[in-house]
């Protein structure tokens, strides 16, 4: 089971993610999430992040010239659209930033949201499956919300997909196994306050999660 721990702002919470092997650590920079951190900031982040852990930048409908900003400050192995971001959109970041591998998100409430799925399969290396807000406020990703996980069982592309929304270390796996899913993504399943991560529960869910441990 591949794991992307997502929204780090801080250093301690950080190591935590890269003692216990997570697969992909996330940093976001969509201004209205309780996670954002400045892309000046996340540079002195990044070096602690060895090599063998993707680092992923999250967007929302985010300008160019900040992408370009954070490509520059964390050197990223992949781009994360959380957004409203067309398949033209993620052909040009493909041809400015060739290395960047792109994850793209969708929010799900019922089988009929996965329709838009295709159109992004050649111009996307991964997707990723969250709930959709229950309204238009909130803000996109890392709600703490789950869906109906059976909505994606029996679901194939020909992309890698990672499963999100409201995940901690008591549902991950059942989740996982009802859904199909080989990877899974989760952000506010561990903090116990919103945005704040926990050391605790970082360690608690890659221990469930890796090592099946209670």
């Amino acid at each position: 089971m591949k794991v992307k721990l997502c929204g780090f702002t801080e250093a301690a919470t950080l190591k935590a993610a890269i003692v216990n092997k997570a697969d992909f650590i996330g940093f976001v920079f969509a201004a209205n999430s309780p996670r954002y951190i400045d892309p000046e900031q996340v540079a002195e982040l990044s070096k602690l992040v060895p090599p063998t852990i993707n680092k992923v930048a999250v967007f929302a409908n985010t300008d160019l010239e900040i992408i370009k900003k954070v490509h520059k400050n964390l050197n990223p192995q992949y781009f994360q659209f959380h957004g409203s971001e067309t398949p033209r959109f993620l052909e040009k970041i493909r041809e400015i930033f060739p290395r960047v591998k792109i994850i793209k998100a969708f929010k799900i409430a019922n089988r009929n949201d996965l329709r838009e799925v295709r159109a992004f399969e050649s111009v996307s290396d991964m997707f990723l499956f969250d709930s959709k807000p229950r309204n238009a406020k909130e803000p996109m990703g890392g709600s703490g919300q789950s869906f109906d996980w059976k909505i994606l069982f029996g679901f194939r592309s020909r992309r890698e997909w990672f499963l999100s929304g409201g995940l901690d270390s008591s549902n991950a796996l059942v989740a996982a196994k009802i859904a199909g899913a080989r990877a899974i993504d989760v952000s506010s399943g561990i903090e116990k306050t919103r945005g704040q991560k926990s050391i605790e529960l970082i360690e608690q869910f890659m221990n469930k999660v890796k090592n099946n441990v209670a």
